[in-house]
């Protein structure tokens, strides 16, 4: 899953967005792989 973080306050958006805590630009991009836990046949979505 494709997430974008403020660098100042480190809070995830789903996308390109302004910071609603300092209100810089949210502009840097992370991956973040999502796994199922041992023994869940279960999938979650975000």
């Amino acid at each position: 899953m494709e997430k974008y973080y403020c660098e100042n306050c480190r809070i995830l958006y789903d996308g390109l967005d302004v910071c609603r805590v300092c209100g810089n630009e949210v502009i840097n991009k992370i991956w973040i792989e999502v796994q199922n836990q041992n023994g869940s046949d279960e999938v979650r979505t975000d």
